[in-house]
């Protein structure tokens, strides 16, 4: 598709690209083609963010939106650390758009107004595209050769419509089929046995995790449970997103620098933005990910996870951490455990009790790993009085407890293993992106390479 078909297609268009880009001349084009061109970029609702655009989609006719949801989302944390929009949010967002016809316009390229023309931002833009894009067509309008020949950015714009333009703006991804996420309320029934394991009585880490995160998959029980945690620990929620962060770094790292193409990730949890098959496959698209729980909840949502590029493989397997030779057993239907295999133990051996049964864990898993394999793990610490007294407090409400083990214990399960640089640190200092300067956490990892 180019621009001139979603011109004639599309009921709503959303413009967004990084500062310094001139939109004046692009949104005077769509003007002319009949659509309502409403700004709001930097105009946020500062209790609701979302909420300026809720009130737009739900208007009649042709629409088109000088957005500012994903400059929130990329600006946000370059600038003040954080963003006032979720990634939830603008997911629920992207699909809005879709389901009124619509497409983003990614503008690239027209650098002219003097703004701020940040590498990393513009870098962080093309991340979170390419994440809305599984849930919203993305046109890439990329002028920046035409320009810098021309000097000319009206006359750019000016040709985007014509069948002759030099311009050809592409999707930037298919949409992925895996439905719009909608509240627990409002999706099909289960299976009656998942749906009778579901305990809705306790609070669930998963789903506390999904809460702080903006999700909507979770209960009364846990968003009780997770303003109690939240009020002893302020800085969960920015442990939860910089977990996520994490995995997005250390996916892309082994599946790009380290070359490895199979993953096992086990203790899924909730899907929510850029799940290990997303990040791995963006990489490389013949990467295989099979993802491992026993939890009900995920297996309700399994069908959201089981997406896959033509060439790469998603699978899942129902099985508990506590049986490592299981695992392997069915892993080995889908992985070649031939070839190297990234191991992934996100935030999950907390929940094994005993600290021994969870280093031999570890080791057992590791053992079936071939040389070249890689071992992606992150845990929380005992190391702040705070974090202690929520996790405490969850614990006492009957729910799964997790227990925070010192960055010492955690060390002690990549023994045997070369450990890449910069070790086993706290998460946010893990390889951080470029130009950013981020905070520790008391959630420690690393990536490590079986000799």
């Amino acid at each position: 598709m180019i621009l001139r078909q979603a011109l004639a297609r599309c009921r709503t268009l959303v413009v967004e690209g990084p500062d310094g880009l001139d939109r004046r001349a692009l949104l005077a084009e769509l003007d002319r083609h009949r659509f309502t061109v409403r700004p709001l970029h930097g105009h946020l609702h500062h209790v609701d963010p979302t909420r300026p655009y809720r009130e737009l989609l739900s208007a009649p006719g042709r629409l088109a939106v000088d957005g500012g949801l994903v400059h929130e989302l990329v600006y946000g944390p370059l600038r003040r650390g954080r963003s006032r929009v979720t990634w939830i949010q603008a997911l629920d967002f992207a699909e809005a758009v879709a389901e009124r016809d619509g497409a983003l316009l990614h503008v690239t390229g027209l650098h002219v107004t003097g703004g701020t023309d940040d590498t990393e931002a513009v870098r962080a833009y093309e991340r979170a595209l390419r994440t809305l894009a599984q849930h919203v067509p993305v046109i890439t309008v990329d002028t920046g050769e035409l320009a810098r020949a021309a000097h000319d950015p009206a006359r750019v714009v000016r040709q985007l419509g014509f069948p002759a333009s030099p311009l050809t703006l592409t999707w930037e991804a298919d949409r992925v089929p895996h439905g719009r996420r909608t509240s627990m309320a409002d999706r099909p029934a289960p299976d009656q046995d998942a749906l009778s394991r579901i305990d809705t009585t306790v609070p669930h880490s998963a789903r506390i995790w999904n809460y702080w995160m903006g999700g909507k998959d979770n209960y009364e029980v846990d968003r009780a449970a997770g303003d109690a945690y939240r009020e002893l620990a302020p800085n969960i929620e920015t442990m939860a997103r910089a977990s996520r962060d994490y995995l997005i770094r250390t996916v892309t790292f082994v599946a790009g620098e380290l070359g490895v193409r199979q993953f096992l990730d086990i203790g899924t949890g909730l899907p929510t933005y850029d799940n290990t098959h997303q990040v791995a496959q963006r990489v490389a698209p013949d990467s295989r990910i099979v993802y491992v729980d026993n939890d009900p909840l995920v297996l309700r949502h399994a069908q959201a996870l089981l997406t896959s590029t033509p060439e790469g493989v998603t699978d899942y397997i129902d099985a508990d951490l506590r049986e490592p030779e299981e695992i392997i057993e069915a892993a080995s239907r889908i992985l070649d455990f031939s070839r190297p295999v990234a191991l992934m133990l996100m935030g999950i051996l907390g929940h094994v009790q005993d600290y021994e049964e969870a280093r031999s864990i570890v080791r057992r898993l590791q053992a079936a790993l071939p040389s070249g394999s890689c071992f992606v793990h992150y845990d929380s610490t005992d190391t702040d009085a705070a974090l202690k007294e929520a996790q405490q407090g969850y614990d006492d409400t009957g729910a799964i407890p997790y227990v925070l083990r010192s960055p010492e214990q955690i060390g002690a399960y990549y023994e045997g293993l070369d450990v890449v640089e910069p070790g086993i640190v706290s998460c946010p200092l893990w390889r951080p992106e470029p130009g950013t300067s981020p905070e520790p956490t008391d959630v420690h990892g690393g990536v490590a390479r079986k000799p």
